[in-house]
């Protein structure tokens, strides 16, 4: 007689196991139509009608009758990749079952033991019996499997070398046991995991990546990433890392001795061995990275993707020491190392999340060496839109709880302190009720109405959904803001702002691209506020007309440049991604192409001495300054004192007179100081300290009062969601107008079914040069780039208007992004009336 083999058994396991998930919990997908899941019975249902909700047992019964049939398979949902419950859901459901009929032979083996276990939707690490080789591997992982409370006097952690050495061999078996015939099909196995499938969908391909889904070796890829015999080892793997990385964050939360390396082990006095507890995961990635060839590194990350889906229990805070937080870590790591997110990135977790639940549970996120992590902590599985999606949910419910506030407040002392005259309240009563931050600004003093009206704003203000009234001073009612005079403000704020005459910023005529003025004079709370409006326009979602560098927007989100010693006395690579100086070198290329280049040139040059010097230019207020180094290494403290060498030549600038100590400019103190040659070894620190120096050294008083401002405005860990590229598109927007998105995206109101006079319209538009195209944007819409979405996103409003003048022009209110369009006789009347409506209407709100 036949007997099953350990395969056989595994494989009835795991089909008893989906079977009972897709039947109690459901997949979760808006597309299912499979009768045995519990979304696919929901979806199929009509809406008025009531569905039977599964007990475990039922499902178990159910799920027995499915496997024990001749097609078992047959009722698999293709969405069900992932069990929605945690694993205390057997424990919990057992105490919570309903009293079964002992008559019943099918609840009776429903409630055995035996079937219990094999239905089990929880995570173990269960071998093939019989298979030695990886009962051995998975023991090696125990002692990092094993709690550890770093807390007790003598915590037995293994050193990051011990534990990258295991982790990485198990891993590196796993591979190794990989049938290479299937690993040709790993795009489409990619695609089809990324988008949630199971198995690919039958007669329908996974959108864009592949055309053959009937493909066996589609099949037999993905049934071995979630049934193979080495799933369950490296799924123990993963927890292994998950569980030594949440360690590490642990023990340098608490302090601990054992966080430091071994050259700084003497200064312990301590009796155990010096061992290096530190950056299990950075040696692992480095192990991995100098093992893997070009086809088994793919097949791990689209494995570990697999297992995420597997063991992901479908909720936005993910615990540390789960299979699924281990997967996600390993993949924000790779997508930061590879500079390549398309390859971690999961499209189904944008069905499958809530947006508003997403934002609430980030909002109410455990905090430092919290034993959870929010999934948005890991910004690479996801797409930048559906990141853009989640940022600016969180920020409308911060603008609506600031806004609910105030409106309490209201409602408050109406009722309980009703005799109070306003009067005796004064400011405070204000600040308190006001359920918008409103400004109210005139044309002619925009940058100093603006600047009065936002010093000292408080914090509980700032939160509160922005509202502008734009006019001159005596019409500022001309302007009630719906949208578009906010565009409109900042539009014109930013004109001032990085004109000449306001010192604050300096433009490169090469390339366009503005940053802070190097010994600007005017006063530090104008760069603080200057950092308030950024933050205000990025909260309310304003696209705004500036260019700045990459090298802005790397700092915007690390937050760390003012730390940076201005010489480091280690050499650091100029390909690393780890330290914060080379992520500033690697983007000063656009701000400063030709340093950039001269940079480049001096590493090149390591056998060669350069005659270099340990200063660096500064060129402000008529004079040139070479700044070198005075005590320490360290340029991070407003009082610091800033040494100056002249030994280098002026080229006219002027000199100065009665010393460098005399010079006043905001935000410095000048002394004189000699510079020091540098030395051959040190070629790396003098171009990364050289790079900061543009960057940051030399505007350090003025990024330090932006960074003040800024962070008033918006929550620094917010833009953790972001790179520096996708921030700056965030921020600056795009400006290339596509008019056949925005012709598509657009919306035609009160026209007849007949849409000639319409498609007259927009051909004309098509034709004109994209300049004139990005004018008729402005004047429609007030906005000056298109968003990040693309001009989908815009709300452009094409209505018809009735013109008793036969020469008015068209019309628009920037408030709802409306253009009212006169019928006119002819499309050459039409063109030259829409050209002149653009360009008297270039200028101010309203009416064009």
């Amino acid at each position: 007689m036949a007997t099953a083999s350990s395969r056989d058994i595994s494989n009835i396991q795991h089909l008893l196991s989906q079977y009972v998930t897709q039947l109690v919990d459901g997949c979760g997908s808006p597309s299912c139509r499979e009768s045995q899941c519990h979304t696919g019975r929901r979806n199929l249902t009509p809406a008025h009608q009531p569905i039977r909700k599964y007990t475990v047992r039922s499902a178990r019964a159910i799920a027995l009758a499915l496997v024990g049939g001749p097609h078992s398979q047959t009722h698999l949902c293709q969405y069900c990749t992932r069990s929605r419950l945690d694993t205390n859901a057997e424990v919990q459901s057992k105490t919570n079952e309903r009293r079964y009929d002992t008559g019943s032979f099918t609840q009776l083996i429903s409630q055995t033991p035996s079937v219990r276990k094999s239905c089990s939707r929880t995570n173990h690490f269960d071998i093939p019996a019989g298979d030695n080789d990886l009962e051995h591997y998975l023991s090696t992982l125990q002692p990092l499997l094993d709690h550890v409370d770093p807390n007790t006097s003598h915590p037995n952690i293994r050193s990051a070398s011990d534990a990258s050495r295991r982790i990485s061999a198990c891993i590196l078996k796993c591979l190794a046991d990989v049938p290479i015939d299937i690993t040709a099909s790993g795009g489409a196995v990619h695609a089809c995991i990324a988008y949630g499938y199971a198995y690919p969908p039958p007669g329908a391909p996974v959108p864009g990546a592949f055309a053959n889904p009937s493909d066996p070796k589609i099949s037999r890829f993905l049934d071995y990433l979630h049934h193979g015999p080495a799933n369950a080892l490296l799924a123990a793997a993963l927890k292994a890392l998950a569980m030594r990385v949440h360690l590490e964050e642990k023990l340098a939360f608490l302090d601990h001795p054992l966080y430091v390396n071994e050259s700084e082990h003497s200064t312990l006095n301590s009796e155990q061995p010096p061992r290096d507890v530190r950056g299990t995961l950075d040696m692992l990635i480095w192990t991995l990275s100098h093992t893997l060839d070009t086809e088994r590194s793919p097949t791990l990350m689209m494995w570990t993707k697999k297992l995420f889906l597997s063991h992901w229990d479908g909720s936005s805070l993910i615990r540390r020491d789960t299979t699924a937080y281990g997967a996600l870590v390993w993949m924000q790591r790779c997508s930061l190392e590879t500079c390549c997110e398309e390859s971690v990135r999961l499209c189904t977790l944008a069905t499958a999340l809530d947006e508003v639940h997403v934002a609430e549970t980030w909002l109410h996120r455990p905090r430092t060496a919290s034993e959870a992590q929010h999934l948005l902590s890991f910004p690479a599985v996801f797409d930048v839109t559906e990141r853009l999606g989640y940022f600016r949910t969180i920020n409308h419910l911060r603008m609506r709880k600031a806004h609910s506030l105030a409106v309490k407040a209201v409602m408050l002392r109406r009722q309980f302190v009703s005799d109070v005259d306003d009067g005796e309240l004064g400011d405070q009563l204000e600040h308190k009720e006001t359920p918008y931050l409103l400004l109210q600004v005139s044309r002619t003093n925009i940058l100093q109405d603006t600047f009065d009206q936002l010093w000292q704003r408080r914090a509980s203000e700032l939160k509160r959904p922005l509202r502008v009234r734009l006019g001159e001073v005596d019409a500022l009612d001309i302007g009630q803001d719906l949208g578009g005079v906010q565009i409109e403000f900042f539009n014109l704020l930013c004109r001032e702002l990085f004109a000449e005459a306001a010192q604050i910023f300096t433009t490169n005529v090469a390339t366009g691209l503005s940053y802070f003025r190097p010994g600007s004079l005017q006063p530090l709370y104008m760069f603080e506020t200057v950092g308030l409006l950024l933050a205000l326009a990025i909260y309310n979602g304003i696209t705004i007309p500036v260019s700045f560098p990459r090298a802005f927007y790397n700092i915007l989100i690390n937050g760390q440049s003012s730390n940076i010693p201005l010489a480091p006395r280690n050499h650091i690579r100029l390909a690393s991604r780890s330290n914060p100086m080379d992520a500033i070198k690697d983007g000063i290329d656009d701000g400063w192409p030709q340093e950039h280049s001269s940079l480049i040139y001096i590493l090149q040059q390591q056998d060669t001495d350069l005659g270099l010097e340990w200063s660096f230019p500064m060129e402000a207020n008529g004079y040139r300054l070479y700044v070198t180094r005075l005590q320490g290494d360290r340029l991070d403290h407003d009082d610091e004192v800033v040494g100056v060498d002249h030994s280098g030549p002026t080229d006219g600038a002027r000199e100065v007179h009665g010393g460098v100590e005399t010079l006043d400019w905001p935000g410095w103190r000048f002394a004189d100081a000699p510079s020091r040659p540098v030395g051959r070894d040190q070629l790396g620190d003098y171009v990364n300290t050289y790079a900061w120096w543009l960057a940051y050294g030399c505007v350090r008083p003025q990024w330090q009062a932006f960074m003040r401002g800024f962070y008033r405005g918006i929550d620094r860990e917010d833009l953790a969601l972001f790179t520096p590229a996708e921030l700056k598109s965030v921020v600056e927007g795009s400006t290339h107008l596509d008019i056949d998105e925005l012709r598509r995206a657009a919306r035609h109101e009160g026209f007849d079914d007949d849409l000639t006079y319409i498609d007259t319209f927009w051909d004309i538009a098509s034709r004109w040069p994209e300049e004139t195209q990005k004018h008729l944007l402005k004047f429609v819409t007030a906005a000056e780039r298109v968003p990040v979405g693309g001009a989908s996103s815009i709300t452009f409003i094409v209505r018809p208007g009735v013109a008793e003048d036969p020469e008015a022009l068209p019309t628009s209110s920037t408030c709802f992004g409306t253009l009212t369009l006169p019928i006119y006789p002819s499309a050459e009347v039409l063109e030259r009336k829409l050209l002149l409506a653009i360009e008297y209407g270039m200028e101010g709100f309203g009416t064009g």
